[in-house]
């Protein structure tokens, strides 16, 4: 969880000839944090691609495309639970291709962490095993450019009362182990882990420099 996933393009009648790759237009395609497993979709003359916060959406830009997108403005951040935020903004132009969506934590740097073919009301995602304060932004952008940040709008999650997590570590094999306290926070075993008898199940012995890290399928 975490590494930016990068989708490319290729000519169906040479696949060595590569077409597109999502980095080559700077932070207009990047993508979020990626999910493990997850396929892109094909449908309808565009290309679906799940992050762990949201839906990207590509297809072909418009031609003819000379003037940058106006500034969106009026976003605003809602807490909908301990887990989510509901986004909404004005998007203030017609040629806008998409809208890139930037998160600051805790006052850090601003980070590209989703982006959406359309002004509609959108749901993000964020950790809830901590009280946490986010500011986000939005940028319109096209084949001509990107426009400036929205205005900034700040929204706290507080954290979630009761547990958490529940890893029983009993799977026996592989590298993920389940979250039965139904948040569905996977979890994966990283480093070199030998599954060993245990008295419910077969828990597995990670060495004392390894530890097991929680990969959840939410932002990061």
């Amino acid at each position: 969880m975490g590494r930016t996933p990068l989708l490319r393009a290729y000519d169906a009648s040479n696949v060595s000839d590569e077409l597109y790759d999502s980095n080559q237009a700077g932070s207009r395609d990047e993508l979020g944090a990626g999910v493990k497993f997850a396929v892109p979709t094909v449908a309808d003359g565009h290309v679906f691609v799940g992050t762990s916060s949201s839906l990207a959406v590509f297809g072909l830009l418009s031609e003819g495309q000379t003037t940058t997108p106006s500034t969106p403005t009026g976003l605003v951040a809602t807490p909908e639970t301990g887990t989510d935020v509901h986004l909404n903004w004005n998007a203030n132009s017609t040629n806008a291709a998409s809208f890139l969506i930037e998160r600051s934590t805790s006052g850090g740097p601003f980070v590209q962490v989703g982006s959406v073919g359309a002004p509609f009301p959108i749901l993000m995602t964020s950790p809830p095993w901590s009280a946490r304060g986010y500011t986000y932004e939005v940028e319109a952008t096209n084949s001509a450019g990107t426009s400036g940040a929205s205005n900034a709008a700040n929204v706290f999650t507080p954290a979630i009362a009761g547990l958490v997590g529940y890893w029983q570590f009993n799977e026996g094999d592989g590298v993920t182990t389940a979250d039965a306290s139904g948040n569905n926070d996977t979890g994966t075993l990283t480093g070199e882990t030998t599954w060993i008898a245990g008295r419910i199940g077969p828990p597995p012995s990670i060495s004392r420099r390894r530890r097991a890290e929680r990969a959840c399928g939410h932002s990061q």
